[in-house]
Order: structure tokens, then C-alpha cells, then sequence
């Protein structure tokens, strides 16, 4: 991959987890796939369906930090074993810390009365930029508090920082790509001559 996709390396896999993997990795460096207000909104929109106005340029700052601090979550979650195996009990705290604060942002829905009838009105309390990332963050909470949690993998592939849920016993590796590249690599070292 030389730069951005449109599109996730990882199918399928819940918001928390794709919002993770907008860190990617090529041959030579990691690149980060929300490198504007335009690229979360279109984030947005590929996870939620709906259509956001331009996000500002705080509300991405906030969506890198939660895709940061769900990235050390997963880390210490998984015993993920591509970095250090020890995280300063300040800074996974700290990433907690975020997640939960954002987590809060969600609009959440009141009951009115109107017309003499009782209706379900949406309130923000924050904009619905912000209330989606809410949502996110509280997916996330939901999903590394639940039985979900055991089933997410770090892949272990040469040169990968992608996260997955593993839906199949068999599976090992983010992507069929992952997979063929370190099968490729396996066959090389097995017919490669000996020097």
C-alpha cells in the first residue's frame, strides 16, 4: 500500500476497531488516514451511513486522541506483542480516561410530551460530529467490557499495525494480503539457498 485507501484493509469489523485501523502501515512509513476534517467525515459516513457536516478541526484532533488511547486499550487487551509488553499504568489510565470522556458525548434521547402525545426527542449535547464519536467510544466500552474482547488480535504480520476480531478459529492474520505475505516469506526462507 503506497498511501490512503478508500476503503478498510479489514472488513467488517466493528467502528472502535475500524477507527483503529486508520493507522496503517507500508513499506516505509505509518500513515494515518485522518489527515483532515474531510477524511473523518467520509469515515463517518462509511460507518454510520449518514451525513455529517464538515467536522472542525478540534472534533478530528478529539477523533485521532480516541483512536489513539482505544489503540493502547487494545494493546494492553491483547498482550499485543509487536511493542512494548509493558504500558505505564499513567498512560493506559489516561487512555481510559478519554475513551469514557468521549463515550459521554452520545446524544441520548428524552421523552416530551407534545400534542398530548409522548414522543422520543434526540438531544446533543455536543454537535453530531462529536455525538458520533460518542457512539464509537461507547461501542467500544460495551466491547472490550464484554465477551467480545477475547475474540479482537493484534495482526502479527512483518510490517502490520492493524487490529482484528478473530470470527473464524483458523484465523491469524488481519487480510488475506497479511496472510500471503507471510506465507511468501515462510516459502522464500524454505528455498532460499543456504549462505
Amino acid at each position: 500500500m503506497s498511501g490512503p485507501t478508500s476503503g478498510p484493509p479489514v472488513t467488517d469489523q466493528p467502528a472502535p476497531i475500524d477507527l483503529m485501523n486508520t493507522l496503517r502501515a507500508d513499506r516505509h512509513a505509518i500513515r494515518d488516514e485522518l489527515t483532515s476534517p474531510a477524511a473523518l467525515r467520509d469515515w463517518l459516513v462509511r460507518m454510520t451511513g449518514e451525513a455529517f457536516a464538515a467536522p472542525r478541526p478540534a472534533e478530528l484532533v478529539a477523533a485521532r486522541r480516541l483512536r489513539d488511547s482505544l489503540r493502547l486499550v487494545a494493546a494492553v487487551s491483547t498482550g499485543d506483542p509487536r511493542g512494548d509488553s509493558t504500558w505505564p499504568t499513567d498512560e493506559v489510565e489516561n487512555a481510559l480516561s478519554v475513551v469514557n470522556e468521549t463515550a459521554s458525548w452520545r446524544a441520548r434521547t428524552n421523552l416530551v410530551l407534545r400534542a398530548g402525545r409522548v414522543l422520543g426527542d434526540v438531544v446533543f449535547h455536543t454537535s453530531p460530529v462529536s455525538a458520533a464519536l460518542g457512539d464509537v467510544a461507547h461501542e467500544a466500552v460495551e466491547f472490550f467490557a464484554g465477551p467480545a474482547a477475547q475474540t479482537l488480535r493484534p495482526c502479527c504480520a512483518p510490517r502490520c499495525v492493524l487490529y482484528f476480531v478473530k470470527t473464524h478459529p483458523r484465523r491469524e492474520w488481519c487480510s488475506q494480503t497479511c496472510g500471503n505475505r507471510v506465507r511468501a516469506a515462510r516459502h522464500y526462507q524454505r528455498i532460499r539457498p543456504q549462505v
